[in-house]
């Protein structure tokens, strides 16, 4: 049986970003500006089709903009996921094979990477459906009715409610990630095979995730303490999760290639 632990991944994956951290800096920036670019450019677009728009009722230019805004943020997500997945399989494959990352080469590894993350993103918008559907009765007749005249216990029993779906959706993502790192190095694995590979190491994967997220939030403590450390916290959260996003790309690797040789 495995010997892993989560703390010794941990500590292994951000000693290995850390060594890296100007080829993962590359990266990371890379996804930032390019996500930018491409906002915006579309909010760009979407300006000028409003601007350009020769309709006399202003009621229905206002519908008609406000329409093609919206259909614009389909290619928009989807090309940004593409950008993320991309550079996302590049970090996961220089783990594997340091060396020169080649930016502009594109292979079947970063096809299947998107394809992976498009899954993912369905498999959770299916799972938040199924739970929402059943609790939408009691959030609809009781916490919403309760928000005016008793508005603590109302959050109260919002967070009763929706602890266990987060719960849920934590499990059904632990147990979907080795889907990530097997696209990335040309192993792709379906959603039966993953829930079976990530099973003897579940645990270990719901305390590394535990502890990237703990360590991610940590910025978030400065909130309180007043304007400037407001802003502090917002870049220090954005660096973190930057920073530790590329090492659970590494933990999760490092779970799957040793699931893979035992």
């Amino acid at each position: 049986m495995n010997q892993l632990s989560a703390w010794t991944v941990f500590k292994e994956s951000t000693q290995f970003t850390y060594s890296n951290l100007k080829t993962f800096g590359k990266i990371w920036l890379s996804v930032f500006l390019l996500n930018l670019g491409l906002t915006l450019s579309f909010m760009l677009l979407s300006s000028i089709v409003n601007n350009s728009l020769s309709l006399t009722s202003f009621s229905l230019k206002e519908t008609a903009g406000t329409s093609f805004g919206a259909l614009l943020l389909i290619p928009q997500f989807l090309i940004s996921i593409y950008i993320s997945s991309t550079l996302g399989s590049r970090w996961i494959q220089f783990y594997n094979a340091p060396g020169k990352i080649k930016w502009f080469q594109f292979k079947k590894a970063e096809w299947q990477f998107f394809k992976y993350y498009l899954l993912l993103i369905g498999v959770f918008l299916g799972a938040v459906a199924a739970a929402a559907i059943p609790a939408w009765p009691f959030v609809n007749f009781v916490i919403i009715p309760l928000y005016n005249d008793q508005p603590i216990l109302s959050v109260i029993l919002t967070i009763l409610v929706g602890l266990p779906a987060l719960f849920g959706l934590w499990i059904l993502g632990i147990r979907l990630s080795f889907m990530g790192p097997a696209a990335a190095l040309l192993h792709p694995t379906g959603l039966k095979e993953s829930w079976r590979q990530t099973r003897p190491y579940q645990t270990q994967l719901f305390y590394f995730g535990l502890l990237l997220l703990l360590i991610i939030a940590a910025p978030l403590l400065l909130f309180p303490l007043g304007s400037l450390f407001t802003v502090l916290s917002c870049v220090l959260f954005v660096i973190c999760s930057g920073f530790f996003g590329g090492v659970s790309y590494v933990g999760l690797t490092k779970f799957y290639q040793t699931s893979q040789r035992q």
